[in-house]
């Protein structure tokens, strides 16, 4: 019997080539024979086993195949529906685990005796809790009361609006009241709105199974104050399994035994009034197994981080992977990075109008604190169109890489360097970049920074062999003419210019002073103006030049500048960035 119910058994020839591998009687038979055959390189070994058993239940045709999966594979496949980020969209009846106990009698029977299905408690079957804590047995439960259907701090792409939230802030009692007497097999606690106060009387219990814990009182108005009567601890002191802390606008003392041991820490909108900064990176030192550390608008009293008695020991953290640090006074920043060792990923966000040295310590080599300097091998510079903020955004070629990124902002000081003159400063000097080979500049403009600025940045990275500029003005462009006097990127090979304001005579220079030559036999070699740093690079001359959105330049350009041993492309987009978007932030 084929899909569109033909039966092809009785001298009907079937048209269609059946696969060497896959051969299924119907759509759910071919749809685990595909798993079998695929499974091996996206499915757990485990699952595979079960997906094996399957082959002794596909001679029963008188069942469907749905209902001759083994009940431990039914069972995933029910989780997976209970997990289902667009389920939770949906009334509570049309979910699992309710929706598929009432398809049959073998169904609800398998639902009912899963325990994990009937573990999480949300605002939309809160009012079910003695029926799911029932079912649940004695599995970790999962209890959230959020804005949103789907935790936004890991999935930002789905936003489900509560319609129960909002009565239960209003009466946190009725939610918490009977989930309060199992709080030792809670294993993940979601709670967005309750300031700290609100939410004490129903974290007071023991809870040794805890993992995942993420109190989010920030309503958009002033950050939390830490202040003498603020409880020492939660849940009794007790939470040896705790591993990833989220807290927002909520004021827990950096002496509490929560901070240790953790593998992520997120702490925003806090003003810590006696808690010393020194208190959190002994605290990090607690944590040798942290991967993650996001640090936002938090305060702490004044310090100097050049008195060694108040200076902790530096913390080395090997497993450390990402690390971002958001409207952190500079002198915080300046001495958690002194302190803090790692080869992590770094994002550091400022809107003071800060310069990136100010987070450095002077008297230290910038790669000693952030070693990924020296591989970075694709950085990418973002100047907004008033020129009074940047990002700095590099990336390095290990998988996954490893990033470092400033964004600063701050207000546009014609009486003194601005953001963006303080920002490509750097480049090149205090942050060398031995291994760069990709480098691109958008939204270059005579007001925001000095061409000759610019010349000495391209001057100082030899090694580079692809620029993109993008929105720049052509004081920028002409700074890539190579003269007796000035050699900027002496590899250069692929350049491409994005809605460059550019004449077709600098252009035609530009290429010009960087194409090859031919000698009396014909054989192409490098301008004789460019002084290769390796004898090995001879030959790397400019080979590709792309021009996007450059309608100012006319065919007979075009034609020149392919007269050149140039090639040339119009395309009809830029390239796109190999790597992650830059304002993307952990």
């Amino acid at each position: 019997m084929t899909d569109n119910g033909e039966d092809r058994s009785k001298g009907g020839k079937d048209t269609h080539k059946a696969s060497p591998i896959l051969k299924a009687e119907s759509p759910g038979d071919r749809n685990i024979s595909i798993y079998r055959a695929e499974g091996p390189g996206i499915f757990p070994s485990h699952t595979m086993q079960v997906f094996s058993t399957t082959q002794s239940f596909r001679h029963s045709p008188s069942q469907p195949a749905i209902e001759r999966l083994p009940n431990e594979l039914l069972g995933m496949i029910f989780k997976l529906a209970e997990n289902d980020c667009v389920g939770h969209s949906h009334p509570l009846g049309a979910r699992a685990p309710l929706n598929v106990s009432w398809v049959s009698k073998s169904w609800r029977q398998l639902a009912n005796n899963m325990p994990a299905l009937w573990a999480s408690i949300d605002d939309t079957n809160a009012h079910m809790a003695p029926l799911f804590l029932e079912r649940s047995g004695s599995a970790g439960l999962e209890i959230e009361l959020a804005r949103s259907h789907i935790n936004s701090r890991r999935y930002k792409e789905f936003f489900y609006p509560r319609k129960l939230y909002w009565e239960y802030i209003d009466r946190l009692d009725e939610f918490f009241d009977p989930l309060v007497p199992y709080t030792s097999r809670w294993k993940s606690l979601q709670l967005d709105g309750p300031t700290r106060d609100e939410v004490m009387p129903f974290l007071a219990l023991p809870a040794p199974r805890l993992e995942d814990l993420c109190l989010d009182a920030n309503d958009g108005c002033a950050e939390a104050v830490e202040t003498g009567d603020a409880p020492q601890s939660l849940f009794g002191g007790f939470t040896p399994s705790l591993r990833h802390l989220t807290l927002v606008g909520v004021a827990i003392p950096l002496t509490s035994s929560i901070y240790l041991g953790l593998i992520s820490l997120q702490l925003f909108q806090v003003t810590f009034q006696i808690s010393p900064l020194r208190q959190l990176v002994q605290n990090l030192a607690a944590c040798p197994l942290l991967e993650e550390l996001s640090l936002g608008r938090l305060g702490f009293e004044p310090h100097s981080d050049d008195e060694p008695v108040h200076r902790p020991a530096v913390v080395v953290l090997p497993r450390l992977r990402a690390v971002s640090l958001n409207g952190l006074l500079s002198g915080d920043t300046r001495y958690l990075l002194r302190l803090i060792r790692s080869s992590a990923s770094l994002w550091i966000h400022d809107e003071d109008g800060g310069d990136i040295l100010e987070f450095f310590p002077l008297d230290e080599d910038v790669a000693k604190i952030l070693p990924n300097l020296c591989s970075t091998f694709k950085l990418r510079v973002w100047v907004y169109p008033l020129g009074d903020s940047c990002i700095l955004h590099g990336i390095t070629p290990d998988s996954p890489a490893i990033i470092h990124q400033f964004r600063l902002e701050g207000p546009h000081n014609d009486n003194g360097p601005n953001i963006v003159r303080r920002t490509f400063a750097v480049i090149g000097q205090r942050f060398a970049y031995p291994q760069l080979r990709t480098l691109w500049v958008e939204g270059l403009c005579e007001s925001a920074l000095d061409p000759a600025l610019f010349a000495r940045v391209l001057g100082d990275l030899p090694t580079v062999t692809s620029i993109s500029l993008r929105s720049a003005s052509m004081c920028f462009i002409e700074t890539l003419i190579v003269t007796p006097e000035s050699q900027p990127c002496p590899l250069l090979r692929d350049l491409e210019l994005v809605q460059c304001a550019v004449k077709s005579q600098s252009l035609i220079a530009l290429v010009a002073s960087r194409a090859p030559r031919r000698d009396g036999n014909g054989q192409a070699d490098v301008p004789p103006t460019i002084d290769h740093p390796d004898s090995s690079e001879l030959g790397k001359y400019l080979r590709r030049i792309r021009l996007v959105g450059m309608s100012d330049i006319v065919p007979e350009t075009i034609q020149t500048l392919e007269s050149f041993l140039v090639e040339v492309l119009i395309p009809e987009g830029p390239l796109q960035w190999p790597g992650p978007d830059p304002f993307d932030v952990v």
